[in-house]
């Protein structure tokens, strides 16, 4: 907990000190699902780093400690962020790939949170080649998001189909979901959505 909130603050090398420690605990304890959270945390940090290969490696070794430990959770999270390697990567199909591994996960444990993140996911893949694709699975997200009442998750889907709907020039439906999308950043409360969402809305003229 302490390296993720280093991280969070931007103290990567305090981070990834920790995560050591904690690392070296967990294996000394031979707590298998202990060192699969810490492997994932620090592929998080090297993928936020630009550390392509070294997230993978962290990431793949997490993978293998969940399956061995049978915990689905564990192993649908470190395939989303494997799928969102691969997307960075310019790798579509791999990521759709890792994306749909993680869906079923997330779908056996009735995990909608995660099961919206996919979809979100596998929306952003479609979004430049499918648009009609990606709305379907943007719409199939939203439902799951508020279920979960999470508004970070819901407005950065609904500024998503906001931004597809004015560039088809069907304008009403746009500003109503722009709407949408910055009350939820408000409940929000995070400054950092509620900018992103306010800057890529007048970046499409909404």
């Amino acid at each position: 907990r302490l390296g993720d909130l280093e991280s969070r603050l931007g103290d990567v090398e305090g981070a990834r000190r920790r995560y050591a420690e904690a690392l070296k605990l967990f294996e000394s304890g031979q707590d298998n699902l202990g060192r699969a959270n810490t492997l994932q945390s620090l592929g998080d940090l090297e993928s936020r780093l630009g550390d392509v290969e070294g997230a993978r490696r962290r990431y793949m070794e997490a993978l293998k400690l969940y399956e061995s430990e049978q915990a689905n959770l564990g192993r649908a999270n470190t395939l989303l962020s494997l799928g969102d390697l691969e997307r960075r990567l310019g790798d579509v199909e791999g990521a759709r790939r890792r994306y749909m591994e993680a869906l079923k996960l997330y779908e056996s444990e009735q995990f909608n949170l995660g099961r919206a993140n996919t979809l979100r996911s596998l929306g952003d893949l479609e979004i430049g080649s499918d648009a009609e694709k990606a709305v379907e699975l943007y719409r199939q997200a939203l439902p799951l998001y508020e279920a979960e009442q999470e508004p970070n998750g819901l407005a950065q889907t609904v500024v998503r189909l906001a931004v597809i709907f004015k560039a088809t020039k069907e304008d009403a439906a746009a500003h109503d979901l722009a709407a949408v999308a910055r009350d939820a950043a408000k409940k929000s409360s995070e400054p950092p959505l509620i900018e992103w969402v306010e800057g890529t809305l007048r970046g499409v003229g909404l």
